[in-house]
């Protein structure tokens, strides 16, 4: 990508942020992304399934208002994530804003117990995001998106806790990533 193409997405995108810090209602922004998905586990047994990298996958996103919009592509719904934070060149979209990757890891893992009633995280999190985060940081300097979901898994089953008369479980946490160079499309109507 060029220069002058960076910096004319960089405006783009600057623009739209400005129309939202002045309230005006701005045009919905198009990215068309190529770019490569993996998984990994965090605290993982080794019979786990973490999902296989796969390189070169496009994905649509459209910036609307404090949305963003993840196309499901005709397969699955479109997800649609708050916009969190902003920087002078980023914006962070998530389900969950007030979690952050750290915090969600931990609680989890923490955790030992997957029923909603016993486990503080499911409470922690609303509409059930103990299950899942999913963050998205879109660099608008470079025209790149980072996307990330974080499942909790309950993971084996341990001893019986006698005290709270459940078993417990050995959690664990799967990440799957996506990280992607994006280029501006023109939206259909």
């Amino acid at each position: 990508m060029s220069t002058n193409s960076l910096r004319w997405a960089a405006a783009v995108l600057f623009g739209a942020a400005c129309q939202v810090a002045t309230a005006q209602t701005p045009e919905p922004i198009l990215l068309q992304c190529v770019g490569d998905y993996w998984g990994e586990g965090i605290h993982a047994p080794q019979d786990a399934f973490i999902s296989p990298r796969s390189d070169g996958l496009n994905q649509e996103y459209t910036i609307q208002d404090n949305k963003l919009i993840e196309a499901g592509g005709g397969k699955t719904p479109d997800t649609v994530l708050t916009l969190c934070a902003t920087t002078s060149t980023t914006y962070k979209y998530s389900n969950d804003c007030p979690v952050s990757r750290e915090q969600y890891i931990s609680d989890w893992l923490r955790s030992t117990d997957i029923t909603p009633e016993g486990n503080p995280a499911f409470k922690r999190y609303k509409g059930g995001a103990a299950e899942l985060l999913e963050i998205v940081i879109v660099d608008r300097a470079n025209l790149s998106v980072d996307w990330e979901q974080l499942t909790g898994e309950p993971g084996n089953v341990g001893p019986y806790d006698k005290v709270h008369k459940h078993p417990t479980f050995q959690p664990f946490v799967t990440s799957s990533r996506y990280s992607a160079q994006c280029k501006l499309g023109k939206l259909k109507f």
